[in-house]
């Protein structure tokens, strides 16, 4: 194995060969950050792959391609942890090119794919499910961002955030599995119809109501009022948390002050 960004581990050829019984003919690079590196494998017979390392510290996908079945999930050939990271080969699936999808057709969707969640038994990274257990999360991820010096208004403007408005967002809301990350990329569809759910790496549970404003907020729309914060406090968790538990490092840190920062412009 051969080292990438901060301990993300990835096969050789000789080591993919191997466990696919197969010669590689070709591997292109289709994404890669600091936690993880997927790629498109041809082999020399002609079959398509994908082929996933990822930070077993910051995903459950492995977890969840384990334990669940469901007609959108696409089913890994091989799932294993090497060195710290989890690594998957999946199918390649091809779908033709679709546009931006506006506003009301992403939020239909994101409504869908929610309800298509519910009867899993997923792993959840982030349990969201109540105001206190929010806030516990976001006070405790947040506490190692801020260096002395360093302006405290975004942290205030969380903390009353979360006293005041984030317990309201809950009331009367249906708690339950989220896939938390519906960005265009982990949507394989045609046209609005939806045939597979990619990237299972950080599920929450939490109000349904917020897969439709992270899906908004990651496609870059308004996802609109207090929910929009909701989502925004989501992100933010998850960049805090990354940086506090696995890839302490300035830029991530500078991402994470970032979205505090928008709290205190929010009024």
């Amino acid at each position: 194995m051969r080292q990438e960004f901060w301990e993300l581990w990835i096969w050789e050829d000789e080591e993919l060969e191997a466990r696919l019984g197969g010669r590689l003919h070709k591997r292109e690079k289709l994404h890669h950050w600091p936690l993880s590196w997927v790629e498109k494998l041809t082999l020399e017979d002609g079959r398509t792959l994908v082929y996933k390392s990822q930070r077993a510290a910051a995903s459950v996908e492995k977890a969840v391609y384990e334990r669940v079945r469901a007609p959108f999930l696409l089913r890994p050939v091989l799932a294993e942890t090497c060195g710290g990271c989890d690594m998957l080969l999946l199918p390649y699936c091809p779908l033709p090119p679709v546009d931006r999808l506006p506003p009301p057709a992403l939020a239909r969707l994101a409504d869908q794919c929610a309800e298509w969640i519910q009867p899993l038994d997923l792993p959840i990274f982030f349990d969201l499910s109540t105001p206190e257990r929010l806030a516990s999360l976001l006070q405790e991820a947040c506490a190692g961002l801020l260096r002395e010096g360093e302006a405290l208004s975004g942290r205030a403007g969380l903390r009353r955030w979360l006293e005041e408005e984030a317990p309201r967002l809950y009331a009367g809301q249906r708690i339950g599995s989220l896939h938390g990350d519906l960005s265009v990329s982990n949507l394989l569809r045609q046209g609005e119809t939806v045939r597979y759910i990619l990237d299972w790496q950080r599920p929450m549970r939490a109000p349904l109501a917020l897969e439709r404003a992270l899906a908004l907020r990651l496609a870059g729309y308004d996802a609109g009022g207090e929910w929009g914060r909701m989502a925004l406090a989501a992100h933010l968790l998850w960049f805090a948390w990354a940086y506090g538990h696995v890839l302490p490092i300035e830029g991530v840190r500078q991402t994470a002050l970032g979205l505090l920062g928008e709290f205190a412009a929010a009024r």
